[in-house]
Formats: structure tokens, sequence, C-alpha cells
């Protein structure tokens, strides 16, 4: 039996929903698949037939903790095919071109990335561009499956290298490239915790890719300095002990698959 194993990273239940729709794909065709949150993957799992790589887009670039995950991967032992699903609204800003190159140091072959079209989850966008609110319900049962039918149809295909080419007019690419990398945690330095509200749930901590919420007894703290701004303290905690001035609660974002996201990263994760 043909091995896989997805790397993955969620911060709002989309890119979950989406790797559990790929792992179906996968086993209907005889893989035997396995999931790998970054924050608990150890080397060997880089011992596959197939690697999927399942992230949302940060600041017109792959994820941080993404990127930085691949890059502190090992090489391969050999040659390996991957596949890539990204999530967010649109704007690939030549996202497949770059990660196409950062796999290949590591002896990894790209062979396609699925780009699906998600909710906005990032707060400053979600206020100052209406437009994202209403995408909340874009991830629903039916364009899962859809997200299934376009894993189906390319393992049916076999997996051929797709060519992607740089596009140096990409205005989302050159302002990806110029930001800062911690320049999406930068408007949340300011934000405050509140005992009362919170239930020391876990959620937060659980699910924060830079590892930079922190609890002590039956306290919380919060390094913004290396906070990377992906808004996942905000949207997943359920009773909104997270808060800012500047944005109000009606900017976060409640998934519908918020639920079984953070379900998987304490079983995968152990914190």
């Amino acid at each position: 039996m043909k091995s896989a194993n997805i790397f993955w990273q969620s911060q709002s239940g989309n890119t979950y929903a989406c790797v559990i729709k790929t792992k179906e794909a996968l086993e209907a065709v005889g893989f035997s698949v396995s999931l790998r949150h970054i924050l608990s993957s150890a080397p060997d799992a880089l011992e596959a037939d197939l690697l999927v790589f399942a992230f949302p887009v940060y600041n017109f670039k792959p994820a941080t903790a993404m990127a930085g995950f691949i890059e502190k991967l090992p090489a391969c032992s050999k040659e390996t095919p991957a596949l890539a699903l990204i999530t967010c609204t649109g704007l690939m800003a030549n996202i497949p071109y770059i990660l196409r190159k950062k796999l290949k140091l590591k002896n990894i072959l790209l062979s396609e990335a699925v780009k699906i079209p998600a909710s906005e989850t990032y707060i400053l966008l979600r206020k100052y561009f209406k437009g994202t609110m209403e995408l909340d319900s874009r991830l629903n049962e039916a364009e899962l499956e859809g997200v299934k039918k376009q894993i189906a149809g390319i393992l049916d295909g076999g997996l051929k290298k797709k060519a992607y080419i740089f596009n140096p007019f990409s205005l989302w690419h050159w302002l990806g490239k110029m930001s800062p990398e911690a320049a999406p945690g930068k408007p949340f330095q300011k934000r405050s915790w509140d005992e009362e509200k919170c239930t020391l749930c876990g959620d937060c901590y659980a699910l924060c890719p830079s590892g930079s919420i922190k609890r002590s007894g039956d306290k919380l703290s919060v390094n913004t300095s290396t906070c990377v701004g992906c808004c996942g303290c905000f949207n997943i905690c359920p009773s909104n002990a997270w808060k800012m001035e500047k944005f109000g609660e009606e900017f976060f974002l409640k998934n519908r698959h918020t639920a079984k996201l953070v379900e998987a990263i304490r079983a995968s994760t152990k914190r």
C-alpha cells in the first residue's frame, strides 16, 4: 500500500476541512494517509510515497509557520512527489512557484498546487475590506466535495510535474516580498487577555503556530515579538477572551469547522 503524509496548518478550520477531504480522496485510491500537524511532525514523516502541504496564505506569502517548518525539514533520502493545498481569498502571489523552490531544496518535487478560495481570517482585512466578511460560508459541504474531486482528478491522471512560471508583474508578489515577516503580527501587539472571560480551555495556545501564547498556572501571556499575526487566537476563542481596542468582536471569524480543528490539534500536539 502506498503511503501519504499530510503536513497541515489551519487557523480557523477551512484548511483542516480541506485536509480531511484530501485524506478521503487519497484513501479512495489506496493510500494509507497520516495527518501531521506542523507542531507535532517528526523528520521520519518524510519517508512516504507522497507528501501533501496544506496551509493558508499570510502577507501574500506561504504562511510563516509553514515556511519555517519546510526550511527546518531535512532533505528526503529520495526525490518525493508532493501536492499543495493553498487556502486564501484568491491572491496567489506566485505562491506555488515559491513553494516549489523551497521544496526542491529538500528533494521534494511539487507536482501540483490546488488553490482553494476560502474565508479571509486576517482581522485587518475583514475590517477594512468589507467584502471579506461575506465569505464565511464559502467552504460548505458542496465546496469541500469539490476539493475532493479536484484531488481525485489529479490522482486519476497520475502525478505530473506542473510548470509554475514566475510572474514578475504580480503586484501581490512584490507586496509580500517587501513586507517584513513580522508585519502581520504588528497590529496585534496591544492585545489584552480578559481573565474573567477566559475559561482556560487551552484552544489558543494549542493552536498558536509560533508558540507565542503561554500558560503559567491560571494565567495566559503572549509574546508579541514572535506573533505571526495569524489571528487564530481571536478567531477560535469561544468566549472572546482575547481582545483589542481597534478591532471589535464582529471581525473575529467563528468558522463552522473550528470545533473539529481544535479537537485535531489537541490530539496531534498533546498540548
